[in-house]
């Protein structure tokens, strides 16, 4: 999908039922403005979602709510310039599994809220950058992240100007 110059993509319908991995799957997607991935099944989904939407800097509307993200391992670099949405519906992730979160959410410029307080983090080693440069962001909780096996935070929340509330409270390191 990369570069098509495409505006709009709507994968209502589109059968999941046997795809085991979408690393940079919408990569590169420059002018993508919305997605919709539908309500297809994703529960056969494991490994990567790395590099998803990496890149889908147009991107001002994201459905990814059916996105079933139990047995996933990699969601490093997952919105990575994904610079102009402004909200992001994380409700059903499971991340129980996950052990990379770096560079997740990096310059996400305009996202006003991300509810990530449901994470599991208990496997994660690496969360450097995870919410670097998210200029908009003002309140954020990450009070119940388990971070027993993060080995770098490096920059974890550099840039990020807005932040008004950190609550970092339940973070041992």
């Amino acid at each position: 999908f990369a570069d098509s110059g495409m505006t709009d993509i709507d994968l209502t319908g589109f059968d999941y039922s046997n795809v085991q991995n979408m690393e940079s799957m919408f990569q590169g997607c420059r002018y993508l403005q919305k997605l919709d991935l539908g309500d297809s099944e994703t529960s056969a989904l494991q490994g990567s979602l790395a590099y998803m939407f990496q890149n889908c800097s147009a991107l001002t509307d994201l459905d990814i709510h059916a996105l079933r993200t139990k047995n996933v391992t990699k969601m490093s670099n997952m919105f990575y310039y994904v610079s102009v949405l402004k909200s992001l519906d994380l409700s059903n992730f499971e991340t129980s599994n996950v052990t990379d979160m770096y560079d997740m959410f990096y310059h996400m410029e305009k996202v006003e809220s991300l509810d990530v307080s449901s994470f599991d983090t208990s496997k994660v080693t690496s969360m450097a950058y995870m919410f670097g440069y998210c200029n908009k962001l003002q309140n954020l909780d990450v009070s119940n992240f388990d971070v027993s096996n993060v080995t770098s935070v490096y920059s974890m929340f550099d840039s990020d100007y807005s932040l008004q509330t950190l609550d970092i409270s339940g973070l041992n390191f």
